[in-house]
């Protein structure tokens, strides 16, 4: 429904921010597997088998995390912020700026 076009013309060329917001979340939530619930910030990727790679930041209670998946690895890098642990699959690590981290994922 997010992708359908409106041709209100209060909307930018036929899309809604609303309905770019609704993709976003689709992609972020659903193939990076972002979840913001808890103490941890989340990921854990289903990315479709023709996506090389999927590349986002996020701001997370008062931080900011770049994060770059692909078929066979997640790297994580606190942008801004403090220190914090991070969970990639079924993997925590502690994320500290100037520090990327990478995990190897299931392709």
């Amino acid at each position: 429904m997010a992708t359908n076009l409106d041709f209100d013309p209060n909307s930018a060329g036929g899309v809604r921010i609303a309905g770019l917001g609704a993709l976003w979340q689709a992609a972020i939530r659903g193939f990076a597997g972002l979840d913001v619930r808890g103490d941890t910030l989340g990921i854990d990727p289903r990315l479709p088998p023709q996506w090389r790679s999927l590349s986002f930041r996020v701001c997370w209670r008062g931080r900011s995390v770049a994060i770059r998946i692909t078929s066979r690895t997640v790297q994580a890098t606190l942008v801004d912020g403090e220190a914090m642990e991070i969970r990639i699959a079924a993997t925590t690590r502690k994320l500290t700026a100037g520090a990327p981290v990478q995990v190897s994922v299931q392709a």
